[in-house]
């Protein structure tokens, strides 16, 4: 985004969208584009809550095993799981597939073919689990799911709402789950706040 900045005509009109505004996004705002107007969208209050969300408190290596009996405790288990890192969503969709479960990892290291063929089998529900980091889940729109896991806990809570955000939708309800290890409390009681 800087390199674009810095070619770009210093007189053009620039828009910059974002789902959230952290301070870096906010940084390359103040950094380019000087005195500048953000307009948010209202929250609507209104709004019913169509998912159910928990948190288990758990250890990093009962992870898995908690996934998995989730999974089979669910009936038509269709789930985006969030992992923090590349090399988490590997983990994590490779120990499902040895427990026999339709689990294929997602994030920024594949290739963007590859990727589309990814999501259009989860879309065709040929894969049921999609293990993924924020980055790669971006713009994913299926529709249906029944569960969100939180495999990782996010570090704010609008990256947490955008990700149970992909469950419960068109009026119909759907479950987000977050797995939240002993030194995560703090963390997820920022976010219920």
């Amino acid at each position: 985004i800087e390199k674009i900045f810095e070619q770009a005509n210093k007189n053009a009109h620039i828009l910059m969208f974002s789902a959230t505004m952290p301070k870096a996004i906010l940084d390359i705002a103040h950094r380019f584009m000087g005195d500048f107007e953000t307009i948010e969208e209202k929250v609507c209050e209104e709004l019913v809550v169509l998912q159910q969300q928990s948190f288990y408190v758990l250890q990093e290596k009962d992870k898995i095993e908690a996934l998995a009996r989730i999974i089979d405790s669910s009936k038509d288990f269709y789930s985006l799981v969030f992992c923090q890192t590349k090399i988490d969503t590997e983990d994590v969709a490779k120990a499902l597939e040895e427990r026999g479960y339709d689990a294929v990892a997602l994030h920024g290291d594949i290739p963007q073919t590859i990727r589309e063929k990814i999501l259009e089998r989860f879309r065709r529900k040929l894969i049921t689990i999609l293990v993924a980091t924020d980055v790669a889940a971006r713009g994913i729109d299926v529709e249906g799911l029944t569960h969100v896991v939180n495999y990782a806990l996010p570090f704010d809570s609008a990256i947490y709402t955008h990700r149970i955000g992909r469950t419960g939708r068109a009026g119909k309800s759907g479950i987000a789950i977050s797995f939240v290890r002993p030194q995560e409390l703090r963390r997820i009681e920022y976010i219920k706040r």
